[in-house]
């Protein structure tokens, strides 16, 4: 809220939690899976500044469905909120706050529920399909390097990773076509599940 509208928005740095709705994730070790913020909820986080907020799920069966109605998972285990009412519930502090501006990160991570294994275009279809649907598609800005505070004001950026670094090319780019008509920043090769291990502490082989 306070910093100058004539700042450029990239020369900022954003507080942000990665899953951030892993507060909800319950199992003997929850505490391998939830992250930095671990028993805070989401009112909880903006409060102590977090403004960049990552939304895991699965994708949706069907290319043409939404994803508003997946669970949003951790440890690829259902947190008990839909990734609309996810969205729902981060976009209600920023219209608290209307100043301020949010960075939404949509991360596809399957839970091996289809017998087909991973579809990043299948994903990035469902997430079109869900932004298609809202009602305040306007408060939504495409990231670019010029970007400054006075633009971002009240708005949402939003960070798309749907594929992992060792994934082929086609993936990537069938993703990347499925959302030619949504302002996210699509990121390439986000990581590794080898990554993610090694964070948790786990040898990696």
């Amino acid at each position: 809220t306070q910093v100058a509208d004539e700042i450029e928005f990239k020369k900022l740095s954003i507080p942000g939690t990665g899953g951030s709705f892993s507060y909800n994730y319950e199992a003997d070790t929850e505490g391998n899976f939830r992250s930095q913020h671990t028993y805070m909820d989401i009112p909880a986080q903006w409060k102590a500044g977090i403004r960049a907020f990552e939304i895991i799920s699965d994708r949706q069966r069907g290319a043409s469905t939404a994803l508003t109605g997946k669970n949003v998972t951790c440890n690829k285990e259902s947190v008990g909120i839909t990734v609309g009412a996810a969205v729902d519930l981060i976009n209600t502090q920023l219209n608290n706050n209307p100043d301020e501006c949010v960075v939404l990160i949509f991360t596809y991570q399957p839970t091996g529920g289809f017998s087909w294994g991973r579809n990043a275009s299948t994903y990035a279809s469902n997430l079109a399909a869900w932004y298609k649907s809202l009602s305040y598609k306007n408060k939504f800005i495409l990231y670019t390097p010029d970007l400054t505070m006075g633009n971002v004001r009240g708005k949402i950026l939003t960070i798309v990773r749907v594929n992992q670094r060792d994934e082929d090319s086609d993936s990537f780019d069938g993703a990347v076509k499925a959302l030619a008509e949504c302002p996210f920043l699509v990121v390439n090769g986000c990581g590794t599940a080898k990554d993610k291990w090694g964070a948790r502490g786990y040898t990696i082989t």
